[in-house]
């Protein structure tokens, strides 16, 4: 039997896309995959709304399965960290209102999904919210 370097972590497969709020680019927070099982990935957004996906280290992706989606604006709108916030759906603690429905602050509320695949050519998510 042949062990492996991988430290016994699951392995990642390449994810990016786009977040748009009615057509137009969403830029300054992060995006957050959730698996039923495993590490959570996360990516920024850029002035464009692109993200890439990272789990264990730049860009290298997210652990393949039906994933939960949310977004966060760290820097601009909270009072928590995000960690705290995947806690809670008591939006009391915000600053500010976030560029978009606080519905998509929480897992459990987004509506947001993505089936994350091992063929990486499937790995790429568009997300555009509505207000």
């Amino acid at each position: 039997m042949v062990v492996g370097c991988s430290g016994g972590r699951e392995p990642t497969y390449p994810v990016e896309g786009t977040v748009t709020l009615q057509g137009k680019p969403l830029s300054g927070g992060m995006i957050m995959f959730r698996p039923a099982k495993g590490p959570v990935a996360t990516g920024k957004l850029d002035e464009q709304g692109r993200f890439r996906l990272s789990t264990y280290g730049d860009g290298d992706g997210a652990v393949a399965g039906n994933h939960a989606v949310r977004l966060v604006m760290p820097d601009k709108t909270f009072d928590v960290s995000p960690d705290e916030l995947e806690f809670t759906t008591d939006f009391e603690t915000l600053r500010n209102e976030p560029p978009f429905p606080s519905k998509y602050l929480a897992f459990e509320t987004s509506g947001l999904t993505a089936p994350v695949k091992e063929d990486e050519d499937q790995n790429h998510f568009e997300f555009d919210l509505e207000p």
